[in-house]
């Protein structure tokens, strides 16, 4: 789905204006869907009524964000993958697994970086911040914060049937671009899912980056959520809505790229793509809270079978299990805030009731994953 496919002929470039300087003119229907999408992506930090309940449904927001993430880029690994090769890459010396683990957990690292720069002013070099989280630890670490220096086409190519091709700007216009986007986005002006929309699209557009140009965006966005007050615990996982839509999104991507290079964007353009974007923030927010309310009645059903004390290791392990769908006995005990003696009797005790497995072999370094949940992952609208 990475909407860069192919070189363009470095005497090629396209302008792209500075952004700082747009007049949004919001239609009616337009004005009112940012009002609900922005409801509903505030919608996601409601108190859940203790600190364990709202971090385990913050991490499952991330957990969605990151998979999607590298859904975008083309790659089908599944959610039980994905969280397999986060805990047990560690403990095995494979070079495939640790380019995959690499990808899952550093996806979430830039998305927290993006939410902890968003409390303070945003500056040029945070896109930079947040592009070098990304790759750290990569196979493409030694392009983290390197601004590509040759043109680059995006679309109008035999992977894309839609709209001519765009050329990035010129590399030494980047720079000054990149400032004029710092500044769109530390102002209020606009409504913060319109700013949101539109710095996502106007990233793409610039390029910076000789790699992970998409993943920065989306990264972007909720930079954009945390610095406007829409989030502070859980992230809206907008990157679902994109897989969902693909089609849509790299549609409205490109055109609304060729529409901002006119002296005078499209009014109806403009608001068409500010629309959609609407709908991916309420679709999104829609998934995350019907995979919370799934996993709420697995877990239900599993603390009614065990009856165990609402303060017992084993009843703080099962509501945690969203948020750590593959664990060890140390992470569990890390995650719960008890002893690894007592996360090691939970863990046996969730065996025994099978409500969760063992998926390494012998007694030491053991692993365990919670079927239930991942298939509660598995089957969200896009990870099928």
């Amino acid at each position: 789905m990475a909407l860069e496919k192919a070189s363009a002929p470095s005497s090629q470039h396209d302008t792209v204006r500075p952004l700082s300087r747009i007049e949004l003119q919001l239609d009616n229907e337009t004005a009112r869907m940012l009002g609900d999408a922005e409801l509903a992506v505030r919608s996601l930090d409601r108190r859940r009524g203790d600190a364990l309940a709202e971090q385990a449904f913050a991490d499952a927001c991330l957990h969605i964000e990151s998979i999607a993430n590298i859904k975008m880029t083309g790659k089908q690994a599944s959610a039980q993958h994905v969280f397999r090769t986060a805990v047990m890459q560690p403990q095995q010396k494979d070079s495939k697994g640790e380019q995959a683990k690499s990808e899952s957990l550093r996806n979430t690292d830039a998305l927290l970086t993006a939410c902890e720069l968003g409390n303070g002013p945003i500056r040029k070099d945070t896109f930079g911040e947040i592009h070098r989280h990304l790759l750290t630890g990569t196979t493409r670490e030694s392009f983290k914060g390197l601004l590509r220096t040759n043109a680059k086409q995006v679309g109008g190519s035999r992977y894309h049937s839609f709209g001519s091709p765009y050329r990035t700007p010129d590399p030494a216009d980047i720079p000054p671009l990149l400032g004029d986007l710092a500044v769109f986005c530390d102002h209020a002006e606009l409504p913060a899912v319109a700013q949101a929309a539109l710095a996502h699209v106007q990233f793409i557009a610039i390029h910076p980056f000789e790699r992970a140009n998409g993943k920065t965006a989306r990264a972007i966005i909720q930079l954009v959520f945390q610095h406007r007050g829409l989030i502070s615990k859980a992230i809206a996982p907008l990157s679902l809505s994109m897989v969902i839509s693909s089609h849509d999104y790299q549609k409205g991507v490109m055109s609304t790229m060729q529409n901002l290079l006119a002296d005078r964007p499209d009014v109806q353009e403009l608001n068409a793509w500010l629309r959609y974007f609407c709908t991916c923030c309420t679709r999104a927010v829609d998934e995350a809270v019907a995979f919370e309310r799934k996993a709420a009645t697995l877990q239900n059903a599993w603390l009614s079978h065990l009856g165990t004390r609402s303060d017992s290791a084993t009843t703080l392990l099962v509501r945690a299990l969203p948020g750590i769908p593959v664990f060890t006995a140390a992470s569990a005990a890390a995650y719960i805030d008890r002893s690894f003696k007592r996360a090691t009797s939970a863990v046996d005790e969730l065996m025994e009731a099978g409500v969760v497995e063992q998926i390494t072999e012998g007694k030491r370094n053991r692993v365990f994953e919670c079927p239930g949940i991942i298939g509660a992952y598995a089957g969200i609208t896009g990870f099928q």
